[in-house]
């Protein structure tokens, strides 16, 4: 009688690669989504990492400001470049500003759009009307705050619409795996 002995892996080998499997995939979810489980746990600092009217009021006094344009957004610790030009590039280092709208603190809608998967708007979602958003743009200080937030289509290119009324339009795709809609995020200005 021969004795057949079974080839391919052993059962042993099976179940330490479903362990190694199991530790990627959350390895994996951890990575993407470290940015909610850290707001949602408090480690994430609800402030400005610069002085503005919100910390110091507007007593006349000169405040330093970044030396590039910057978007704060204090509640999701936010602080990122804004940049023009090449879309693409612009998203990889920061934030984008859509050059053809209206520029913070002039009439018009200024339109940032940012990236969803670990980059600026990862948790734009979480903000709420009331929140405040700080622009830096050409070594001046322009403050707003959130009046809506809001889901749309892609195709709704609306949003990007000039207008007249001076406003501020954050964006970007969602949800963060699949990106078929998009967040959006209206806010006013604060008069100084």
């Amino acid at each position: 009688m021969s004795a057949h002995k079974e080839s391919g892996p052993s059962s042993r080998t099976l179940v330490w690669a479903g362990a190694a499997l199991m530790l990627i995939g959350i390895g994996v979810a951890l990575a993407l989504f470290w940015p909610d489980i850290a707001f949602r746990a408090g480690l994430v600092r609800s402030t400005s990492p610069y002085p503005s009217r919100f910390d110091v009021g507007d007593r006349g006094a000169s405040r330093p400001v970044p030396a590039d344009d910057r978007l704060v957004v204090p509640r999701i610790a936010l602080d990122a470049p804004i940049f023009e030009g090449s879309p693409a590039s612009a998203l990889e280092r920061g934030v984008y500003h859509y050059p053809e709208t209206a520029a913070p603190g002039q009439d018009g809608n200024a339109v940032i759009a940012g990236h969803r998967v670990r980059r600026a708007f990862t948790l734009l979602y979480l903000l709420s009307p009331g929140d405040d958003i700080i622009v830096y743009w050409h070594g001046v200080e322009y403050d707003y705050r959130v009046v809506s937030v809001h889901e749309v289509g892609p195709d709704a290119t609306g949003i990007l619409v000039r207008g007249t009324a001076e406003k501020l339009t954050l964006y970007t795709c969602t949800p963060r795996l699949l990106g078929n809609k998009r967040t959006v995020v209206v806010a006013e200005p604060i008069a100084p």
